[in-house]
């Protein structure tokens, strides 16, 4: 494999600046993300709780927000894109678009992410069925789609290891 001894950022942005991750729960998207976020400098957007402080140690450029509602989610986009970071990464974009099903929302975000001039990462939560909500719409705005497995990064013709430790992930081995 040509992607050996890459960083995991260097593997997900190659082909684009909007990337999509998506898996079940466990398989290391917020590793991954917060891994990201923190190589770049940028703004790590939480709607999935605050669980993710455990995994923050050290020193971190990066800005932390947590949300708890889709409009407080809409809000924090907003300001991201206007304070113009290195990387936007928001950990899980359709969490609300899951419960309240409302589309007009989620678009309106991701028009304004697309909009942003660095780079963006999402991550998508899976449903018990083992089906992204929105997975249409994650396929039509990300450059690059990936699943992360629990050791691998897949998607597109490409495949990447990685092992998340304490001191964060260690990718593509």
């Amino acid at each position: 494999m040509g992607y050996k001894h890459l960083s995991i950022t260097e593997f997900l942005f190659e082909r684009g600046s909007l990337i999509s991750i998506f898996g079940s729960f466990g398989t290391g998207k917020t590793a991954i993300a917060l891994e990201v976020a923190n190589d770049l400098d940028g703004i790590f957007i939480s709607s999935t709780g605050n669980e993710y402080k455990g995994r923050v140690k050290g020193k971190w450029r990066s800005k932390f927000v947590d949300v708890t509602t889709s409009y407080e989610l809409f809000v924090a986009i907003v300001e991201s894109v206007k304070s113009d970071p290195n990387v936007i990464v928001i950990d899980a974009i359709n969490r609300f678009y899951r419960t309240e099903r409302k589309y007009k929302q989620l678009l309106m975000m991701l028009n304004i992410l697309e909009s942003a001039r660095g780079r963006v990462l999402l991550t998508w939560e899976m449903s018990t069925n083992n089906k992204v909500s929105g997975h249409k719409i994650m396929t039509f705005y990300s450059k690059d789609v990936f699943r992360a497995t629990g050791r691998y990064l897949i998607g597109n013709g490409k495949r990447c290891r990685y092992v998340i430790n304490s001191y964060g992930v260690m990718g593509c081995i």
